[in-house]
């Protein structure tokens, strides 16, 4: 999991140093607070959504 915010993290800070904007949308969440996913689970989604190409 950790290796997948470190890549996410990695295209954000390539596409900022580029000034190249992220394409993706977060979507608000639908549902109540799932206390059985991570905070650093949740990151990790919202990070791949905002860097959809």
């Amino acid at each position: 999991m950790i290796d997948r915010v470190l890549r996410s993290l990695d295209r954000l800070t390539g596409a900022a140093r580029a000034h190249r904007p992220p394409t993706g949308r977060i979507a608000r969440p639908t549902g109540p607070h799932d206390p059985e996913r991570s905070a650093l689970a949740r990151a990790a989604d919202e990070l791949d959504l905002l860097l959809a190409e």
